[in-house]
């Protein structure tokens, strides 16, 4: 009962800080900054450089995350890394030139990627096989939350230039809650893990076939259309929505839908087979992406244009959060022998 409690606790404030990190710099955010800091024109080589480099982090965080741990073990890359994000999103806060929080962005997207991976391996081990999925899909919600959040601030703060530093503060409060939290959690001996491995390592021809599918799950997740569909929502429904901060309003409505799907989802996920949840959801999104398509390119009626907007990206996010979304991890992780 102690590790479950602190288990949902970690897992609350790891979601909400990548939540937040990935959709706190949009499009809207980056042009109050433009104003700030040694003024520039946001053009849209800046604007999807600053959005982008997020994600170049997080890949780059994926590469360090695996020596890392196998050099000062999972509870100390969580610590330094937890440190290290908080550290990154406050320096966000300061208004220098767009380089420095290309820079900085970079470096958040770093420490995010490795709290997000290291976190479940630290934790997972402290849950019961049957609950794995369960509490994935629970920080795959705690993530989606974040991004709501980040949006129903952006609204709020929009008006003013200065309030520019105030959508950085849940990110910094999160980073500071994964950072507690990983100091009270026992740690794997490091040294035994490292012995398994290497024994594990012997025998890499056995895992093969096993690679190869937890990569092409990887890069399905990651590929699925998920990145459009929400960090670009704020341009989507901009000409659709014919409202003040119709592009932050667009923003909260999709966050809002993708939290909505996560907790319909989440009662499905102890219950039903994870291949099929995996198969209706692959459907699901596929067949909604298609419909995305084909409404930005023939429906020109403001109007019906917007009601299959909402539609199609309601049933969209419904299948990811269903698929994609929170099973990722646990398939590619049951692929593998637990020390593996």
């Amino acid at each position: 009962m102690k590790y479950s409690t602190l288990i949902f606790i970690a897992y609350l404030f790891g979601g909400l800080n990548r939540g937040c990190i990935v959709l706190n710099l949009s499009t809207e955010i980056i042009k109050m900054y433009s104003l700030l800091a040694h003024p520039f024109e946001p053009t849209k080589l800046i604007i999807s450089l600053l959005s982008a480099c997020i994600l170049a982090g997080s890949m780059l965080g994926s590469f360090i995350c695996g020596p890392l741990i196998l050099k000062i073990g999972r509870k100390r890359t969580l610590i330094w890394s937890s440190a290290l994000s908080f550290v990154a999103t406050c320096l966000q806060m300061l208004e220098i030139h767009w380089v420095y929080l290309l820079t900085v962005r970079l470096v958040s997207g770093i420490a995010s990627s490795i709290i997000m991976t290291t976190m479940p391996m630290l934790f997972s081990e402290f849950v019961e096989p049957k609950l794995r999925g369960i509490f994935a899909s629970l920080m795959n919600l705690f993530i989606v939350v974040g991004t709501l959040i980040s949006n129903i601030v952006q609204y709020f703060i929009i008006d003013v230039t200065t309030n520019y530093p105030i959508i950085f503060v849940a990110s910094a409060i999160c980073s500071l809650g994964s950072f507690f939290c990983s100091l009270s959690v026992q740690e794997t001996n490091t040294q035994l893990v490292q012995k398994v491995i290497q024994k594990e390592q012997l025998k890499i021809k056995k895992y093969k076939r096993s690679i190869i599918i937890a990569i092409a799950l990887g890069l399905y997740q990651q590929s699925s259309g998920i990145t459009p569909i929400v960090n670009y929502s704020t341009l989507t429904f901009q000409g659709a929505l014919d409202i003040p901060k119709s592009g932050a309003v667009g923003a909260i409505m999709i966050t809002a839908l993708n939290t909505l799907s996560s907790l319909i989802t989440l009662p499905f996920v102890k219950r039903v087979k994870r291949k099929t949840l995996m198969l209706i959801g692959l459907i699901g999104q596929n067949s909604s992406f298609i419909g995305l398509i084909l409404v930005e390119l023939y429906v020109s009626n403001k109007n019906t244009n917007f009601v299959c907007l909402i539609i199609f990206s309601f049933t969209y996010l419904l299948s990811y959060q269903t698929a994609a979304g929170p099973l990722f991890f646990v398939l590619a992780s049951e692929l593998f022998p637990r020390p593996v």
